[in-house]
């Protein structure tokens, strides 16, 4: 599917931070310190939200945490994981490790299409047993309770799985999981499941195919995952009609970031970030493009720039988080790097994340070489595209939870190595995977439309610090798609 390329494409992201970052100020951004960046619980759309209710209507009878849709307060569930070189199960699991990752299990489960989402009590996940007589698979979303065991893991109980949908011969698209409802897709269909009274309380049909339904605080947002257009629909949590957004742009599926009642993005025709917000149905530019150029510009010390383009955004705390990266010519040098800004609702003006920035690029190797591309991986060819790079091996591939999570790349072990820096604080610490703080960037998506669920590719959720590595530069001629960096030999 188009949308599980782009994620494949996304999980591959240059990495790339040029050294001697500079502290002066240039542009349309405010230099604000440390002491000034708001920090504490993580406003996140990824994650179900919504009032919490209780173990008889439905939930898991507390306050529901942030950033942990795929998790209980013990044990993070991934879909399918296989290792490299791992004999592939013949029957379809869900990897369940404590969060702590001391230990990790494979729960089994019989015909499974795709995990949806964990609460403390129970996993929410798509079955499609075979048909036999008909000869084709019939969708079944389905429940499995969770009981606590005595060795820190989980007991999923999938003897005693509940179908919520019946046996549908259409397939489920999408599944939005709150306390109290249960949002999903059959075909041109929209169903919505009250879990307390375990009644469906409405259904619709909009006339369209391959539609995706997301939470975004107290709305339930639905737009067609296939066509590049300006079709948005959203509805109150406890509402039943479902009312068009009318205005924005084009919403393109990949690059959205949900926050509370408010959800982020970019259009495909033009590089300025909008804001659509709910409660006003209207969508208008939030952070233009010529904003954040001519904040890299400044903080490059330079008039002009070769590139500059949004690569990763994150909604915390009430801030979007925004990473830019910048390419320039200093000399005959190439230089690369990111930039980290961040704006409130309030706020008209980007501000430049200055200790983030610099935390991150002091930790990273800077070295020096050159780019070569090739039309595709299989380096049927290839060419120099940069004779005279210049590069810092980090970047940021999370802001959660208060905090700040890096990718250093070991050139020479060939992987990266993930490190946390606290917003509050300002302290920075290297994470190894028997750190809990490592796997907290998997308690959910990285956000974007496509990330209701995982992508069914055994894709980890988030984006893994092990396997970020240079795939993508602003210099490639179209259909290059293979980028790497060859370091000068001294």
């Amino acid at each position: 599917m188009r949308g599980e390329l782009h994620r494949m494409t996304g999980l591959m992201l240059l990495i790339a931070l040029a050294a001697g970052i500079c502290a002066g100020c240039g542009g349309e951004f405010a230099d604000t310190s440390r002491s000034g960046i708001i920090s504490g619980g993580a406003v996140s759309g990824g994650g179900v939200s919504g009032q919490a209710v209780s173990p008889e209507n439905g939930g898991n009878g507390r306050e529901e945490r942030q950033n942990a849709n795929f998790c209980t307060d013990t044990n993070l569930y991934v879909e399918r994981e296989d290792e490299d070189g791992e004999e592939i199960d013949p029957i379809p699991y869900v990897a369940q490790m404590r969060l702590d990752g001391s230990g990790k299990k494979k729960i089994r489960i019989p015909d499974l299409r795709e995990l949806i989402s964990v609460e403390e009590n129970g996993l929410f996940c798509i079955r499609s047993p075979w048909n036999e007589t008909e000869e084709y698979g019939l969708d079944i979303l389905c429940r499995i309770p969770i009981e606590k065991g005595e060795d820190g893991f989980d007991v999923v109980r999938t003897d005693q799985a509940e179908e919520i949908s019946g046996r549908e011969r259409d397939m489920i698209n999408s599944v939005c999981v709150d306390p109290q409802y249960i949002v999903y897709i059959i075909g041109e269909d929209v169903v919505k499941y009250d879990r307390r009274s375990k009644q469906t309380v409405s259904e619709a049909n909009m006339g369209l195919s391959a539609l995706h339904v997301r939470k975004c605080g107290n709305y339930f947002v639905l737009w067609d995952g296939w066509a590049y257009n300006e079709i948005l629909y959203y509805q109150e949590r406890d509402g039943k009609n479902w009312k068009k957004v009318e205005s924005g742009k084009g919403i393109y599926e990949e690059g959205a970031v949900f926050g509370q009642d408010v959800f982020f993005y970019e259009p495909d025709d033009d590089s300025d970030i909008y804001l659509c917000d709910l409660r006003k149905a209207e969508s208008r530019v939030f952070i233009s493009e010529e904003q954040l150029e001519r904040a890299c510009t400044g903080l490059a010390g330079l008039k002009q720039l070769k590139f500059c383009g949004v690569r990763d955004m994150w909604y915390e705390a009430g801030r979007l988080y925004v990473q830019c990266e910048a390419a320039w010519l200093q000399g005959k040098e190439y230089h690369m790097a990111y930039f980290l800004f961040s704006q409130s609702l309030e706020e008209t003006e980007v501000r430049y994340e200055k200790e983030i920035t610099e935390c991150m690029s002091s930790r990273g190797r800077t070295r020096k070489g050159k780019f070569i591309t090739g039309p595709d991986y299989n380096w049927r060819s290839e060419r120099t595209a940069v004779e005279h790079a210049v590069i810092n091996d980090a970047q940021c591939y999370r802001v959660i939870n208060g905090k700040a999570f890096f990718s250093i790349y070991d050139h020479d072990k060939k992987k990266g190595q993930a490190g946390c820096y606290d917003l509050n604080t300002g302290e920075f610490r290297w994470l190894t995977k028997k750190d809990r703080e490592y796997y907290e960037t998997w308690y959910e998506p990285a956000g974007g439309f496509w990330d209701y669920g995982n992508d069914g590719n055994g894709v980890v959720l988030g984006k893994d610090p092990e396997r970020m590595d240079f795939s993508f530069a602003p210099f490639r001629k179209e259909g290059e798609d293979a980028v790497r960096f060859e370091e000068k030999k001294n």
